[in-house]
């Protein structure tokens, strides 16, 4: 059996279904933008050849650590410097310790020291060296 609505919950049920499309509506448009943002960087990044990521990780095995104790602290705990740099197609982001000037380059389930030239290798003229 169904009981007939009043009119301020007939006012009520409208403004929440308008508030879910507009809702929708906003997240289809920010989707839109997302989806032309990767395709521009893809059409604009160049990949980072697998000869020097090698060389990097070979580094890095060699020296695993780096910067300063507070850089390497907000490192490994997300509380850091803003970005310099944000790859969603490289799944990578760069930023550097206002303290040690160390950069940091972090990847979905890594986070690395960088020297001055290694940046310059990987990341050429994007970033401020």
């Amino acid at each position: 059996m169904d009981v007939p609505l009043s009119a301020r919950q007939r006012a009520a049920a409208a403004q929440r279904v308008a508030e879910a499309e507009e809702r929708r509506r906003r997240l289809d448009e920010l989707g839109v933008a997302a989806d032309a943002r990767v395709a521009e960087e893809e059409r604009t990044t160049t990949p980072v050849p697998p000869e020097v990521r090698r060389e990097i990780s070979r580094r890095l095995a060699e020296h695993p650590r780096g910067g300063c104790a507070v850089c390497e602290r907000r490192a490994y705990t997300g509380d850091h410097e803003p970005y310099l740099l944000e790859s969603v197609v490289q799944q990578v982001a760069v930023w550097r310790c206002s303290v040690c000037g160390t950069w940091w380059e972090e990847m979905p389930h890594e986070v690395h020291a960088l020297t001055d030239d290694e940046v310059r290798r990987l990341y050429g003229d994007r970033l401020p060296c």
